[in-house]
């Protein structure tokens, strides 16, 4: 196995710890959300095992993301992005445009 896979992999588990924390549960929860016993979030963020592609998949799924969204570095917060991008989804042109209007606005403080 290449070195490369090891950042990979700490990012995965990172991201999932992340999420889970974003959503307020704890790991026995969620391994029991996702219809495993209650170690198997645990197991795989402390570095003992990887989900199979499948159950990332699932993983993915559960968080409302696509795997691509699950391993973009850049969105810190995936599953408020989710929810601010479905919620744009029902406004005008005219107030989309006011929206990002006031997020320039608030970067450049």
């Amino acid at each position: 196995m290449y070195e490369g896979n090891k950042d990979y992999e700490k990012f995965l588990r990172d991201r999932i710890t992340k999420l889970r924390i974003e959503k307020n549960l704890s790991e026995r929860q969620l391994s029991f959300e996702l219809w495993h016993c209650e170690g198997y979030i645990n197991k795989i963020t402390s570095g003992y095992t990887l989900p199979s592609i499948k159950e990332f998949v699932y993983i993915c799924e559960y968080f409302g993301l696509t795997p691509k969204e699950f391993f973009d570095e850049e969105m810190e917060y995936p599953i408020l992005m989710q929810k601010a991008i479905k919620e744009l989804n029902g406004l005008d042109e005219s107030s989309i445009l006011l929206i990002i209007g006031f997020i320039n606005k608030l970067k450049n403080k």
